[in-house]
């Protein structure tokens, strides 16, 4: 029996080894912020990534906390939707400031093998946004596993591409 849940809730057959692999996709991002910059030399790219990284352990540490206790801590998803945009707003403005750098690392990534692994994660990305926005897979264990496994395939072939460039 699947238990819906509404956004800020997980279902009770919630699990530590779904929690414990939600970790997985935060050390894929922390690398990819790391190499991007130590790439483009942006001290905003590294502090932006720093942020999305804490957003998404707020994330993990919510869903220990629901499979640990079976309590809700509501600060840490209030936490993760403030840190995570933030992130991404420094992250894109270190980008632009980064200017040549920046457009040298993202050619690199649309270039000979390094595109595959590019497309890949940017197939990954189209996955979790269908699961975000049409198929609700969020409310239930199996569609968290599935969401999971595709942001970790996403993270690691955006870290992979990028890496190569």
């Amino acid at each position: 029996m699947v238990q819906k849940m509404a956004d800020d809730q997980m279902p009770s057959g919630f699990s530590l080894s779904l929690a414990l692999v939600d970790l997985i996709p935060e050390v894929l991002f922390l690398g990819l912020g790391l190499t991007a910059a130590e790439k483009t030399g942006s001290v905003p790219v590294f502090l932006g990534a720093v942020l999305c990284v804490c957003a998404g352990l707020m994330k993990a540490f919510w869903k220990m906390f629901l499979a640990l206790r079976g309590t809700d801590r509501k600060l840490l998803p209030v936490l993760f939707r403030i840190l995570l945009p933030a992130g991404f707003v420094m992250m894109i403005a270190g980008f632009i400031a980064a200017g040549s750098r920046a457009r040298l690392l993202f050619s690199g990534m649309l270039r000979g093998a390094a595109l595959g692994f590019f497309l890949a994660g940017c197939a990954g990305m189209a996955a979790m946004v269908v699961f975000m926005v049409k198929v609700k897979q969020r409310s239930s264990v199996r569609g968290n596993w599935i969401e999971e496994w595709t942001n970790i395939f996403m993270q690691g072939m955006f870290l992979i591409s990028m890496l190569l460039a």
